[in-house]
């Protein structure tokens, strides 16, 4: 379909000495094109080559060029579809450049590319209401400590899509950060309910081990989360683990031990609320 796009003279270099219309953003093109594929798709027959060359840049690590493709996009889009698309290009782009995986496997931030990723957001949602953008945003407000901005951002993306797994998982996190442990468990326990795919628990469960990692002994509840998270994904030895350090946290409700206790013998969540 591009080569056909192309050779019908719609392509950046068409008029211009190009080859059939092809574009000439890059000489890796088709690999920028590769890359692209796993982050979006192409639709109703229109190819924007800035954003194809932004998510394709960003995706091989070329952060300022990625940048730099989304810039001179925004500079020339005129629809609001167009500009949003381009700044949730751009949004990415930042964060995940400020996205450092650690040797244990869990993240760091750098939470000045994550304040260039939330405008970055804002805009987008600006131009077009979008689910992921939505949720995004929540999750980058959740980073910044801006617990009530990453909790409306959060249930916006799941009213528009309560599929968003991955969205309830972050609202869950975002009470037992506000303290409100009730809500959290409601939260996780729906996610559970739901059973979704492997890789959403392991989201899940790196989020909290890394609440554990950077607030130790603030937030003892996560570790009850994480063992009910661990469980049902079939990672027992996890599981035993954080139900055990939740059991011996000081100062947890008789309730809620008791609940991880009997986690702890049945191994089983719908008998342990029984």
């Amino acid at each position: 379909g591009l080569r056909q796009h192309w050779s019908d003279g719609f392509g950046e270099g068409a008029g211009k000495g190009g080859r059939g219309g092809r574009p000439r953003l890059d000489d890796r093109w088709e690999e920028l094109l590769r890359r692209y594929g796993r982050w979006g798709t192409l639709s109703g027959g229109e190819v924007d080559y800035a954003v194809i060359a932004g998510y394709g840049l960003s995706r091989i690590g070329e952060y300022e060029a990625a940048v730099a493709a989304f810039e001179k996009g925004l500079a020339q889009a005129k629809r609001p579809a167009q500009l949003a698309e381009l700044y949730q290009g751009l949004a990415n782009a930042h964060y995940y450049q400020g996205y450092r995986l650690q040797a244990d496997g869990l993240a760091a931030y750098d939470l000045g590319l994550v304040r260039k990723a939330t405008e970055a957001y804002e805009r987008s949602v600006h131009y077009e209401s979008r689910p992921l953008s939505y949720g995004n945003l929540g999750w980058m407000y959740f980073l910044l400590a801006d617990y009530k901005r990453a909790e409306t951002n959060s249930r916006r993306a799941l009213r528009m899509d309560p599929s968003l797994e991955y969205v309830r998982l972050n609202l869950g996190l975002i009470y037992l950060f506000e303290d409100r442990v009730q809500d959290a468990f409601a939260t996780y326990r729906e996610v559970l309910r739901h059973d979704p795919p492997q890789e959403t628990y392991l989201g899940g469960i790196n989020d909290l081990r890394e609440v554990v990692r950077d607030h130790p002994g603030r937030y003892p509840f996560a570790h009850l989360m994480l063992g009910m998270l661990a469980l049902k994904s079939g990672d027992y030895t996890q599981a035993q683990a954080a139900l055990s350090r939740f059991t011996a946290a000081p100062n947890v409700p008789e309730y809620w031990r008791g609940l991880a206790g009997r986690l702890l013998r049945t191994m089983d969540i719908g008998e342990a609320e029984r």
